[in-house]
């Protein structure tokens, strides 16, 4: 009855693996409880941030982009 392969009424069988998700949840619930959130004023500064940093990787790899572009589009021997 032990075995990893037996199929109990309240669990399914995944892989060969007994899954309880009703037990899968509520361990997620407790571990969610121990996360220690942001406030408000420090959510805001890790937005920005954020966003600040993805700005400026995508400009940045447009001007590459665009000087590569270019630069293949001078070579007179590829038109």
């Amino acid at each position: 009855m032990g075995n990893i392969l037996c199929i109990k009424k309240q669990n399914r069988l995944f892989w060969g693996i007994n899954v309880n998700i009703f037990g899968f949840f509520k361990d997620v619930s407790r571990e969610m409880k121990k996360v220690s959130w942001p406030k408000g004023p420090e959510l805001v500064s890790y937005t920005i941030t954020v966003v600040a940093t993805v700005a400026f990787i995508a400009v940045f790899f447009f001007v590459i982009d665009f000087l590569i572009g270019q630069g293949l589009n001078s070579l007179s021997f590829l038109n």
